[in-house]
């Protein structure tokens, strides 16, 4: 078993589209589940939430004139790492 942990700092991606919005001053923007979605992104996304009745999906707004980047930073807590875990094929797998 192999586990790799990559330290995000302050990096922000839309989780949508992988636009890197770290260094933008854009503000607005949904948690959609659990996904980010950038301002440009959560237009769509809301749109057709609306239109297919999951608006339930949406847990969260930007606030008005935070930016993107400083709201998903906030979202995060102190939880900035990403831990991937993998199996070669001759290990058993835990299941």
């Amino acid at each position: 078993m192999k586990t790799q942990v990559f330290d995000l700092g302050n990096v922000v991606l839309c989780d949508i589209c992988g636009e890197d919005y770290t260094d933008s001053a854009m503000c607005g923007g949904i948690l959609f589940g659990s996904n980010a979605c950038c301002p440009e992104c959560a237009v769509s996304i809301e749109k057709d939430a609306v239109e297919f009745g999951e608006t339930g999906y949406i847990k969260g707004r930007c606030p008005k004139n935070v930016k993107f980047s400083d709201w998903c930073i906030l979202l995060r807590g102190n939880n900035d790492k990403i831990k991937i875990t993998s199996w070669e094929p001759e290990e058993d797998l835990p299941f």
